[in-house]
């Protein structure tokens, strides 16, 4: 009387992908009504972090100076002692 259901593998991708494509819609949507709350919340992060950000930006400006210094300076003298107290010193400049 009744057919047995078979399970399509197709369909359900199909269907995957329309539930996804309509969330990612709403969720768009959702973004334009509030950009305005979005955008200060963004800037607040942004703000909080600018000071990290900028400590990493010097760090890699300053990476090549230290290991040029390492290299030629630090390695010229023989005592480990006065290697180790020079490279704190020149990490605290």
């Amino acid at each position: 009387m009744f057919k047995k259901f078979k399970k399509n593998d197709n369909y359900f991708a199909i269907a995957v992908y329309a539930f996804l494509v309509i969330a990612a819609s709403i969720g768009l949507i959702w973004i334009l009504m509030n950009f305005n709350t979005i955008t200060s919340w963004i800037n607040g992060v942004v703000t909080a972090m600018l000071s990290f950000i900028y400590g990493f930006i010097i760090a890699y400006m300053c990476n090549p100076i230290y290991k040029k210094l390492h290299k030629y300076v630090f390695n010229l003298l023989t005592r480990k002692n006065r290697i180790q107290g020079l490279e704190r010193l020149f990490l605290l400049l």
